[in-house]
């Protein structure tokens, strides 16, 4: 709240005049002294010498409350100061409040999206290199990872050497090849033709690379499959509540991989949706896990 003109205190203006006074009254009263002792001094009578003492001693007065007045602004100066900092530091958090809430209100309105991951920002390995916490991933082969000259050596070098950093975590999760139900599902309703082979390709892959990661003592890496995948989910620092993230791949009927859009779900501006989608992933990744669904497992006792 602003103060009330009637609640700033009014400031007193010191009376300077007052110095002049005394310095006039002084020079008349040596100069009438020295008209004792030269001819060029100014005579004044005895009345007019006490009169002009009077009036020095008044202005001294004067002078001594001046002073007290001017240490009286000296505070009252101070009080304003201290409202004025008080009042602008208000303004500062209110304005700060509101433009966080309009942030807030866009980011909530507006989700950022590639209308195609390929060759976009959205792309794994572009935004595997900025995080610096966790990375979660699950689809149903991931075979961008794994079979794909272009991206597989690239991508295995970004996630061992995240994997340096004891405290970074990545957890994968594919579709089991040992569900034969699910993956001739996948493979002649969702899927282009040859699902079951990239699958198979990608299962043997990850082995390789979670071999790899346990031959080096490696325990903050994990891959794992799962009942049934039927989407691509990125997640990354999902620990950071400012700069965790997702990224959201639907699947429409017999879509290329790269030809598919996808969404980014910010953990700082839509915190729910985040959430269900993370917890999703946890759910999946305890069953596995408890399960002793590692894909090495599933490569050694798999195959169509």
């Amino acid at each position: 709240m602003l103060p009330k003109i009637s609640e700033v205190p009014q400031l007193k203006i010191k009376h300077s005049s007052s110095y002049v006074i005394i310095l006039v009254t002084a020079i008349l009263m040596v100069l009438s002294l020295s008209s004792y002792f030269s001819e060029y001094g100014v005579k004044l009578e005895v009345d007019e010498l006490v009169l002009l003492s009077l009036i020095a001693m008044i202005s001294m007065s004067i002078v001594n409350i001046s002073d007290e007045v001017h240490d009286d602004n000296k505070s009252v100066i101070t009080e304003l100061d201290k409202k004025h900092s008080a009042i602008i530091k208000e303004l500062s958090e209110n304005d700060y409040k509101i433009l966080k809430e309009l942030g807030t209100f866009f980011h909530h309105k507006y989700v950022k999206f590639a209308d195609r991951i390929g060759d976009s920002d959205f792309e794994f390995f572009k935004l595997a290199q900025k995080t610096t916490k966790s990375i979660r991933i699950m689809g149903p082969s991931l075979r961008y990872f794994t079979t794909k000259d272009d991206n597989k050596n690239e991508i295995k070098a970004t996630l061992f050497n995240k994997l340096k950093n004891d405290d970074f975590k990545i957890c994968i999760i594919i579709q089991d090849q040992r569900k034969e139900q699910i993956c001739n599902f996948l493979d002649s309703f969702v899927y282009e033709t040859g699902f079951k082979d990239h699958l198979q390709q990608s299962t043997k892959k990850f082995a390789k690379w979670l071999s790899e990661a346990k031959d080096k003592n490696q325990d903050n890496f994990e891959i794992y499959v799962s009942h049934s995948v039927t989407f691509t989910l990125m997640i990354f620092d999902a620990e950071d509540e400012d700069s965790g993230f997702l990224i959201v791949i639907p699947v429409p009927y017999k879509s290329l991989g790269p030809e598919r859009a996808s969404f980014m779900i910010e953990k700082k501006y839509h915190t729910n949706a985040f959430n269900f989608y993370l917890e999703s992933f946890e759910t999946m990744y305890t069953i596995a896990k408890h399960g002793n669904n590692d894909v090495i497992t599933a490569n050694n006792n798999g195959g169509n």
